[in-house]
């Protein structure tokens, strides 16, 4: 809290990463990777190309996978094809 006025202060650039986390990267052809491999990596990534902010599309349940979670059936828990709720916690360590 102490230095957040002066991480996210309006007066300087920000760079924002928009990012669906079902195509940004996979485990295999075949499987999504877990909240806990992105945030691993996705945090990496972010820092290492000196993103300030990300944008998560949808990641609350949707029944169809392509439709990038636009189609929502549950408002208040990210969705369980990347892991359980407390494993999307781990972003905000980052």
């Amino acid at each position: 809290m102490d230095t957040r006025e002066a991480k996210n202060s309006l007066d300087k650039p920000y760079s924002v990463y928009e990012i669906h986390l079902g195509s940004w990267k996979r485990a295999n052809e075949d499987k999504f990777m877990s909240y806990i491999d992105l945030a691993e990596d996705l945090v990496k990534y972010l820092k290492e190309m000196n993103f300030t902010h990300v944008e998560f599309m949808p990641i609350m349940e949707y029944p169809y996978d392509p439709s990038w979670g636009y189609q929502l059936t549950g408002y208040f828990a990210p969705t369980s094809r990347f892991g359980k709720p407390e494993d999307f916690k781990l972003f905000q360590s980052g």
